[in-house]
C-alpha cells in the first residue's frame, strides 16, 4: 500500500494498492453476486469489514459496507458528507478508466479532482460545511466502488 496525505482543499488521504489481490477479487465476485441494477448496494461480508478495519487500525466495530454501481454518463451532486459518517472511505474497483471524486473548496468551486485509479482508496472525515464533493461517471461503461462508512 502506497498512502499519500494532503491538506488541500481539506485534509484527505489516498491509498494505492488498498487491497491484496485475493482481496479485489472478493469484492467483484460479491458484487457481481449482489449487484442487480445501478443502484447503492449495502452488503454484510465479515472478509471485508475485517479487513477495512484491521488496515485502518479502527476499534469501531460500527460500520456500513456498499458497493456503489454508477451509471455511464451520471453525475451525483456536489454535497457535504453526512455528519453520522465518522469516517469515509471509497477504492475504485472497475472499469480501468473512469472518473475520480472532485474535491470543491468551502465555496464550492472545485478545486482538485482524485483521479481514478483502479483498486485505489480515497478516504477522508467529513467535516460540515468544509468537505463539498461529487463524483460522475462521463463514460460508457458502469463505475463501480466500495464504500466503507464508519459511524
Amino acid at each position: 500500500m502506497d498512502t499519500t496525505y494532503f491538506k488541500s482543499p481539506w485534509h484527505h488521504s489516498v491509498i494505492d494498492n488498498f487491497f491484496s489481490e485475493d482481496i479485489l477479487d472478493h469484492v467483484n465476485n460479491v458484487a457481481s453476486t449482489k449487484i442487480t441494477k445501478y443502484e447503492v448496494t449495502s452488503i454484510e461480508d465479515k472478509l471485508l469489514s475485517e479487513y477495512f478495519q484491521k488496515t485502518l487500525k479502527s476499534k469501531s466495530k460500527r460500520h456500513i459496507l456498499e458497493l456503489n454501481l454508477m451509471q455511464p454518463k451520471t453525475d451525483y451532486p456536489i454535497h457535504d458528507e453526512a455528519t453520522w459518517k465518522k469516517l469515509s472511505v471509497v477504492v475504485y474497483i472497475k472499469p480501468d478508466i473512469s472518473n475520480g471524486t472532485y474535491l470543491f473548496d468551502k465555496n464550492q468551486k472545485i478545486a482538485k479532482q482524485v483521479d481514478w485509479k483502479v483498486n485505489r482508496a480515497f478516504i477522508f472525515k467529513g467535516v460540515q460545511g468544509l468537505t463539498w464533493h461529487s463524483y460522475a461517471n462521463t463514460y460508457n461503461t458502469p463505475r463501480l466502488t466500495m464504500n466503507y462508512f464508519e459511524l
